[in-house]
C-alpha cells in the first residue's frame, strides 16, 4: 500500500509541474505578444467605432476612422418650419483626436492579453467646420427668414381692443408667433454640430426657452388688466344728440375708443380726433351747401345755387358738448352692469342725451332732394327779369320790379338760396364808400344783401337792364310802395331764392 501511494504522489507532482509549466509558458507567450510583437500596433481583434484597426499603428489609425463627410443636421422648428445643414455647406469634417487615440492605445497595452482576444474600443473625435459658413446657413434658413410656404409671424403683446360683440373693450390675447433669435439658434446649432447630432428639435420650448422671441405683455399681466379697466371706465358711454325731426346721432364707445390712448395709467383723447368726428357728423347733416330746384312763377323748374338756407349745426358748440360729455362722470356700477350685459336697459345708464344746436334751420328735412323749404310760401327773385315774386299758399300773391347790384366786382347781387334774417322799418346801410339811411329793410344775407326802399332810383325809367347802369351795391332796391308791401308780406326765416 505504501509503495502504491508513493507512485500516485509522484504522478501528481509530475502533472502539477506540467500544468504550472504550461501556464507559465502561456503567460510568457502573452507577454511576448503584448510587449514585443504588438508593441507599436493594436492587438488583433481590435475594433474602434466599428472599424477594424488590428495591426495598425496609432498614426495610421486616424485615416481609417470616420471623417464626417456625409454628416447632415435636420432642424425642426415651430409651425412645421424646417431647415437642413449639410457637411458640404459648412466644410464639415471630423477626425479622431490624437490624444484620445494614444490614451486608448496605452490603456489597451497596459495589460497583457492573449492573442485572438476581441477588443471593442471607442475614441473621441475633433469636429471642424467653417463657422462663418455655418452662420450664413443659420441666418438665411427658412426658420429665420421665412419662405413661400413658411411665414414668419412676429410676437405681439396682449392688448386692449374694441369688441363689436361686447360693445366695449376686451383684452386680445398675446401672439407668440415663430420669430426666432438668429444668434441663439446659431449657438444651439453649433452645439449640435460639435456633438455630431443629426436632429435638433427646437420646437420644444421647454428645452430651448430662449430661441423664440416672446411677447412682452401677457393677457394675465396686471398692467394689461389696469389698462382694460381704465379704458372701460372712460369709453363705456353713449353720447346722443337729438337733431330734431326724428334725426339723432350717437358717439358710441367704439367712436370714443378710436380717438383715445392710454399712458401712465390714464386715458386721454385726441382733441383733433374729436373735432374731426364732430365735423364729419355736422357735415353729414348740413344742407346749406346744397343747390335747390324750385318751380318758379312760370311753372318752370329752376336750379338755384346754394346759399345759407338749410340745416347747419353749430360746430364749435357741438365740439364743446362732446368734450363736456367725455369729462362727465359715469357711475362705475352702471359701467360694470353694461360690460356684464350690454342690454338696452343697461345702455340707458351710460347714455348722455344732448340737444343739437343749429346755426340755421329749415322748414323741414329732406336729405335726398333737399326740398326743405315751405313750397307754398317763399320769395323768388329773378335777376334776368329784375323781378320779385312773393309766393303764398301756393300762389304768386305779389310781384314787383327790383334793381339788383351793378354787375361789377364787389357790387353784384349774389345768387343763392337764403332766408329772411331780420326786418327793420328803418336802418342805415354802411359800406366802404357810402352810408345810406333806408326804410323797410328786410335782410337776406349776413353780408348785407336785402330788400329796401330806394326812392333815389328813377323808377319811371326802369327796365330789366337798368341795373347795369344804375345798379345797387348788392341789395335789391325797391320803390317805396313796393318795399312796404314786401316788408309786410315776408316773414322771418322764410326762404328767398335768387337766380
Amino acid at each position: 500500500m505504501k509503495v502504491m501511494r508513493r507512485k500516485i504522489t509522484k504522478i501528481a507532482i509530475l502533472i502539477s509541474g506540467a500544468v504550472v509549466f504550461g501556464i507559465v509558458a502561456a503567460f510568457a507567450v502573452a507577454a511576448i505578444y503584448s510587449k514585443v510583437i504588438c508593441k507599436d500596433t493594436w492587438y488583433d481583434g481590435t475594433n474602434i467605432d466599428g472599424v477594424d484597426v488590428s495591426g495598425y499603428s496609432v498614426s495610421e489609425t486616424a485615416a481609417l476612422l470616420p471623417n464626417g463627410s456625409s454628416y447632415s443636421l435636420d432642424i425642426i422648428g415651430k409651425d412645421g418650419g424646417r431647415a437642413r445643414i449639410q457637411s458640404s455647406d459648412i466644410d464639415y469634417k471630423i477626425t479622431a483626436n490624437r490624444d484620445s487615440l494614444e490614451n486608448v492605445f496605452l490603456e489597451q497595452h497596459a495589460q497583457i492579453v492573449f492573442p485572438n482576444a476581441k477588443h471593442q474600443l471607442s475614441v473621441a473625435y475633433d469636429t471642424d467646420y467653417d463657422a462663418q459658413k455655418l452662420w450664413q446657413e443659420v441666418k438665411n434658413c427658412e426658420l429665420v427668414k421665412g419662405s413661400g410656404t413658411y411665414r414668419i409671424v412676429s410676437p405681439a403683446s396682449a392688448q386692449v381692443v374694441y369688441s363689436e360683440d361686447a360693445n366695449t373693450v376686451v383684452v386680445q390675447e398675446e401672439v407668440y408667433g415663430n420669430k426666432i433669435k438668429a444668434k441663439e439658434l446659431y449657438a444651439a446649432v453649433e452645439e449640435a454640430v460639435r456633438g455630431d447630432v443629426d436632429e435638433l428639435d427646437i420646437s420644444d420650448e421647454s428645452a430651448y426657452p430662449n430661441l423664440y422671441i416672446q411677447p412682452k405683455i401677457k393677457k394675465g399681466d396686471s398692467v394689461i388688466q389696469e389698462e382694460l379697466e381704465a379704458y372701460q371706465n372712460f369709453i363705456t358711454r353713449y353720447i346722443t344728440w337729438d337733431l330734431q325731426m326724428g334725426d339723432s346721432v350717437t358717439m358710441a364707445p367704439k367712436d370714443i375708443y378710436a380717438i383715445c390712448s392710454y399712458s401712465d395709467g390714464e386715458i386721454t383723447y385726441d382733441d383733433q380726433g374729436l373735432r374731426d368726428w364732430v365735423e364729419a357728423f355736422c357735415l353729414k347733416y348740413k344742407t346749406t351747401d346744397k343747390d335747390r330746384v324750385i318751380t318758379n312763377h312760370l311753372g318752370e323748374k329752376v336750379t338755384v345755387p346754394a346759399g345759407d338756407y338749410g340745416w347747419w349745426l353749430d360746430y364749435d358748440f357741438t365740439v364743446q358738448q362732446a368734450r363736456d360729455a367725455l369729462s362727465q362722470n359715469i357711475s362705475s356700477a352702471n359701467v360694470e352692469a353694461y360690460v356684464a350685459e350690454p342690454s338696452e336697459a343697461n345702455k340707458k345708464g351710460i347714455t348722455i342725451s344732448l340737444d343739437g344746436e343749429y346755426e340755421t334751420t329749415a322748414f323741414r328735412k329732406d336729405y335726398e332732394n333737399y326740398e326743405d323749404w315751405d313750397p307754398d310760401n317763399f320769395v323768388e327773385v329773378c335777376l334776368a327779369e329784375q323781378m320779385v315774386y312773393v309766393h303764398q299758399n301756393g300762389e304768386v300773391v305779389f310781384s314787383c320790379e327790383t334793381i339788383s347790384g351793378r354787375p361789377v366786382p364787389g357790387r353784384e347781387t349774389r345768387k343763392g338760396v337764403y332766408f329772411i334774417k331780420e326786418q327793420q322799418p328803418a336802418t342805415v346801410l354802411v359800406g366802404d364808400n357810402y352810408r345810406t339811411p333806408v326804410t323797410y329793410w328786410v335782410r337776406i344775407t349776413w353780408t348785407g344783401t336785402g330788400f329796401h326802399a330806394a326812392p333815389w332810383q328813377a323808377w319811371g325809367a326802369w327796365s330789366p337792364t337798368y341795373y347795369q347802369r344804375r345798379g345797387s351795391h348788392g341789395c335789391l332796391n325797391l320803390s317805396t310802395q313796393n318795399a312796404e308791401k314786401i316788408y309786410e308780406l315776408t316773414k322771418y326765416k322764410e326762404a328767398v331764392f335768387i337766380y
